[in-house]
């Protein structure tokens, strides 16, 4: 039996989540900061100088990419430092908690502290719950402020933290810094997740002092395993030029010596800047560049961020190409900062197609609407340069996208019902930043709304929705100008982008004839759970946009409440006993695939007191 001031630990490697979680845990430090500031009463430590937190490093070449990670050491007790909540009891959930050896903190008011990386899986509405600890007798704990996956709740036991064990709050310092600074660009410090670094990996060279750093690289792709015959075109294209040309995600990586790893969001310097000025200050892709920050020779469009953007997620990362050398290129100006600025030299570049085909042709049948101009032509897009491209502080090619036009692409009409078993005052909000494009009511913030038994819901914020500049002929707010008027709503109706994830398509499903969608959708809906309304209100809308598409098969498979609150985590107050979130993937198909794909299994849902049911699907 191990000694209970000396946990064991295990060499094992560390298989609790993966690379998968990555996409999931990124949100921006900064806001975290703001969040836990406002929100945490608790004792606080004394937080070591910001100075301590900033470094300039070389700029270096890239390294041998097959270096292998040292895994976080597993410690093979449970010290006690998560418990049950109040919501797990109630959902008859049952936690589990995994503890592994973060290092040793090595300067700074806590040397010699040791580091506990914490992971705690949950049911509720924010996934998994994964924390930095330290102590330096295995009884008393801080716990880190600035590295959690997700905000804390303004009780600590909601959050399932033992507050017992865990004393108090410390800006605890890692070897990873908060902010890198490198010539033209900042490297900010994300949240902490477990990871796994891949062979194929980009490994980038640093000099920090037992600090490695990578970006993570790009898999092949074979359109979901579909046969050559059964891809469309746009397929085809978007596969060939991910497979030619995209080499790895422009997240960062970085790893000490002890195996744990925080992420790194790079960005440019003014991008940065303009975080800093802003409420809730978070940099996103989607304006790492705009017009009036370039310098140049040649038409270019307003902003410029993702390259080849896509699914509910609005991430915030683009791509570091590969295959592209200074010939294929042209000099077009310089940033602010001074950073060089190049387009393709060849306007029917693969690029420049995927591009005009993600942004425009894939989103023609909604173009005009989004972007109240008439939809353009190859030649007229291109005209423009919609792909950018810089060397980033390693010497590799970083590539951009235009941004200015908009898709519609992102959750598509997610609503969300709330059965109090009283009329109750409820606030609904999201963890993450969200781009809205439709929204009802209004949101600032959050929803604050007053909720009762029979679904009901009367906005306790009016004053944030004009009803006159409602447009009751837009499809999904057919009954909005109404129920603004009478302040009466049947359910919390959102679309649009949620920031900082990556979204990844389901492998299992279904293949459907077009004619049998309705059925389909009737059968599977009740199977997950939810009510004859509830269904009808979810075929009313989803029903038509497939079939929009005048497909003669479509692939539909459904994300499930595990799944969304990793995807789009909420914070719902007071908590729901029971949740039920469901989300429909689908995308239409030519043909009949011959590869038979494997179903999926749905989970017994049972209403218990505050229920909250939550629909939505991916709009394309």
């Amino acid at each position: 039996m191990s000694n209970i001031n000396q946990p064991f630990l295990s060499e094992e490697p560390n298989k609790f989540i993966g690379k998968g979680g990555i996409k999931f845990g990124l949100s921006i430090a900064i806001v975290v900061i703001c969040i836990v500031a406002a929100g945490v009463a608790f004792y606080w430590i004394k937080t070591e100088p910001e100075s301590q937190n900033t470094q300039n490093i070389n700029i270096a070449k890239p390294v041998n990419q097959n270096e292998r990670s040292t895994p976080l050491k597993k410690i093979d007790q449970d010290l006690g430092l998560f418990r049950a909540t109040e919501s797990d009891k109630l959902n008859n959930f049952i936690p589990t908690y995994e503890y592994y050896d973060a290092g040793i903190i090595s300067s700074g008011q806590y040397a010699g502290y040791q580091l506990i990386l914490g992971a705690r899986s949950a049911e509720s509405m924010t996934g998994y719950f994964i924390a930095i600890f330290a102590t330096n007798d295995y009884k008393s704990y801080l716990l880190d402020k600035n590295s959690m996956s997700f905000p804390l709740d303004l009780n600590l036991e909601e959050s399932g933290i033992e507050n017992k064990k865990v004393i108090g709050f410390a800006d605890l310092n890692f070897k990873q810094p908060k902010i890198i600074e490198l010539g033209d660009f900042i490297l900010i410090r994300q949240l902490i997740d477990l990871y796994e670094i891949n062979p194929g990996d980009l490994a980038i060279e640093s000099d920090i002092p037992g600090v490695r750093l990578y970006y993570e690289s790009v898999p092949s792709i074979n359109s979901s395993g579909r046969e050559e015959g059964e891809k469309t075109s746009g397929q085809k294209l978007l596969e060939s030029a991910t497979n030619q040309f995209l080499s790895a995600r422009t997240y960062i990586l970085a790893q000490d010596d002890s195996g744990l790893i925080f992420t790194y969001l790079i960005t440019s310097k003014e991008s940065y800047e303009r975080s800093k000025s802003t409420e809730e200050p978070y940099v996103s892709y989607g304006d790492f560049i705009v017009d009036s920050e370039i310098a140049s020779i040649i038409p270019l469009y307003k902003t410029y961020g993702t390259l080849l953007p896509g699914g509910c997620g609005a991430t915030d990362s683009t791509y570091i190409v590969k295959n592209i050398s200074d010939t294929d290129l042209i000099k077009i100006g310089t940033t602010k900062s001074g950073a060089n600025l190049y387009a393709l030299k060849e306007k029917n570049h693969l690029l420049n197609q995927a591009e005009y085909y993600n942004k425009v042709i894939q989103s023609e049948d909604f173009f005009e609407e989004l972007n109240k101009i008439v939809v353009p032509n190859y030649d007229e897009y291109v005209s423009k340069n919609p792909v950018l491209l810089l060397k980033d502080p390693w010497g590799n090619w970083l590539a951009l996208g235009e941004v200015e036009y908009l898709i519609p692409g992102g959750c598509g009409k997610p609503v969300i019902y709330l059965y109090p078993t009283e009329p109750t005052e409820v606030k609904t909000s999201f963890i993450r930043p969200v781009e809205f494009s439709t929204v009802m009511p209004n949101y600032l913030a959050n929803w604050d709304v007053m909720a009762y038994p029979d679904g009901r819901i009367q906005d306790l914020q009016p004053q944030l929705t004009d009803c006159n500049d409602i447009n009751n002929k837009e499809i999904g707010l057919e009954y909005a100008k109404l129920a603004c008027l009478a302040n009466e709503y049947p359910y919390l109706y959102w679309s649009g982008q949620i920031f900082f994830v990556s979204y990844e398509k389901p492998e299992k499903g279904w293949i459907v004839k077009n004619n049998e969608l309705g059925n389909f959708l009737n059968e599977k809906l009740f199977e997950l759970g939810l009510t004859e309304k509830e269904k009808s209100d979810m075929i009313s809308y989803w029903l038509p946009e497939l079939q929009r598409k005048n497909a003669p098969y479509y692939r539909l498979s459904f994300l499930q409440t595990k799944e969304l609150n990793k995807l789009i985590p909420m914070k719902i107050s007071p908590r729901p006993n029971s949740v039920l979130r469901i989300f429909l993937d689908w995308e239409p198909l030519l043909n009949k695939p011959d590869r038979i794909i494997e179903p999926q299994t749905f989970f017994g849902f049972q209403r218990n007191g505050f229920t909250l049911v939550e629909w939505g699907g991916l709009k394309r």
